[in-house]
Formats: structure tokens, C-alpha cells, sequence
């Protein structure tokens, strides 16, 4: 019933505005001669410059909404529904025993890339309030951390509201240096921190450091990472020049 007289009331309201502002009688600002003329070059300039409107060329979809309609799941009914339940009731009691917390974010962030975290919002918070006071509250638990870690931890904190400051990675290039390309555990640690730089706020000079050196240092041992890193390393750099070239 809204819907069918959203026309009809935008324009009662828009006669009924418009009957208004007619009683009024509307002063144009004072100028001094000089600001007129400034106004005018002004609008004038604008008025020149033509509107470019950026576009993101997004290919035509290939799945029409009568295909998408026409679609089954043999995956339903009461069966696969306990099956499923059952299936998240052992993830949620497995959750609170990982003792590990590299192993805790690693899960939470998988369980956000296949797009079912938010069945278990409760138990992921609880995770990240404990992760968050036990490691990354205060700058004594900072340079007990390995890069991998901290990376990984400020990345997944920092999508979910926490305030961890960027000089946690004050001492970044030391920990760097330390590490050897060929070993995938140091370089998912420097990929990490890659991806941990883009989530950061205005004027954060550090984390703008963090991109360019890690940037810098994945493309120069790009031919001494295992296979499938250089791989995810690739497909990490596509979607931010995608993400970048868009946005």
C-alpha cells in the first residue's frame, strides 16, 4: 500500500512545499562588487567543466533472474537441516578449545572467506575480546608476538571495531629482515602484513610504510616463494589493483 502512493504523496508533498515558498519573499546575499565578480567567474567556470562520471564497466551478468529462479538444491528438507545443525553445534564447541592463537584467527578468518561466520557471531566475539586483552591491549604483549601473528591479529581486530594502533608495527623492518623467503610460514607472515595495511585510518604513516616495503620486498622474492604463495601473492595483488582501480 506504500509503495502504490509513494508517487502521489511525493508530489502532494512537493505542491504543497512549493504553495509555501511562494509567501516568502527570498533576498538575494549582499556582495561587495569584487565577491560578485568572484561569484560569477566562478559559476561560470563550473558551468564549463563538464561532469565526469566515473564508471566501474561491470560485464553484463550471465545469470538471468529466470535462470536464477529455476535453480533447486538437493540439499533440503528436515534431513540436510540436522545434518547442518549438528555440523555447526561441533564447530561452536570446537572453537573455545583452540588453545592456539594464530590457529584461533586462522579459523575465524576461513570461516569468514567461505561466508559462514555469522553462525557463530557469539563465539567469534568472545574469541577476539580474549585475543584482544591477552595480546594486543598493551605494548609490553607486542614484541612477544611474531610478525605472522601480529599482522594477522591487527587485520581481523581492526575489521571488527578494535582500536589496535598502527605503532605496533614500530619496529616492522627488524622483524623483516629476519626472515627467509623460501620458508611459506615467514612469508605468509609478510603477505599478512601486506593485507593489514589497508585497513587503516587517515595519516597513518606507518601502516603507508608497511605497504610500500612490503610491497617492494614480495615482488623482489617473488621467484624464491613456494609456488602456491607466489600464486596467492598474485591473487592478492589483482583484487587490490581491482578494488584500487574502482574505488
Amino acid at each position: 500500500m506504500a509503495s502504490m502512493c509513494f508517487i502521489p504523496c511525493s508530489l502532494l508533498h512537493y505542491k504543497n512545499y512549493h504553495d509555501r515558498s511562494r509567501q516568502f519573499h527570498i533576498h538575494n546575499p549582499i556582495y561587495s562588487s569584487e565577491s560578485k565578480s568572484k561569484v560569477v567567474t566562478v559559476k561560470a567556470a563550473t558551468a564549463a567543466e563538464p561532469v565526469v562520471r566515473r564508471s566501474a564497466n561491470y560485464a553484463p551478468s550471465l545469470w538471468s533472474f529466470d535462470h536464477i529462479q529455476s535453480l533447486s538444491s538437493e540439499y533440503t528438507g528436515e534431513d540436510h537441516k540436522a545434518r547442518a545443525d549438528t555440523l555447526k553445534d561441533t564447530i561452536k564447541m570446537m572453537i573455545p578449545k583452540v588453545g592456539n592463537p594464530l590457529i584461533i584467527l586462522q579459523l575465524v578468518d576461513d570461516l569468514q572467506r567461505l561466508g559462514i561466520s555469522y553462525h557463530f557471531e557469539d563465539e567469534i566475539r568472545n574469541l577476539f575480546e580474549m585475543i584482544y586483552i591477552s595480546y594486543y591491549k598493551t605494548h609490553e604483549e607486542w614484541n612477544r608476538m611474531d610478525l605472522n601473528l601480529k599482522a594477522h591479529g591487527f587485520r581481523l581486530l581492526r575489521q571488527h571495531g578494535y582500536q589496535v594502533p598502527q605503532e605496533i608495527f614500530h619496529n616492522f623492518k627488524d622483524q623483516i629482515q629476519n626472515l627467509k623467503p623460501h620458508l611459506l610460514e615467514d612469508m605468509t607472515g609478510v603477505l599478512n602484513l601486506y593485507e593489514a595495511s589497508y585497513h587503516s585510518f587517515e595519516d597513518e604513516s606507518i601502516l603507508d610504510d608497511v605497504r610500500d616495503f612490503t610491497t617492494k620486498y614480495l615482488k623482489e622474492n617473488q621467484d624464491k616463494i613456494d609456488e602456491s604463495m607466489s600464486s596467492l601473492v598474485s591473487h592478492v595483488w589483482r583484487f587490490r589493483c581491482i578494488g584500487e582501480c574502482q574505488g
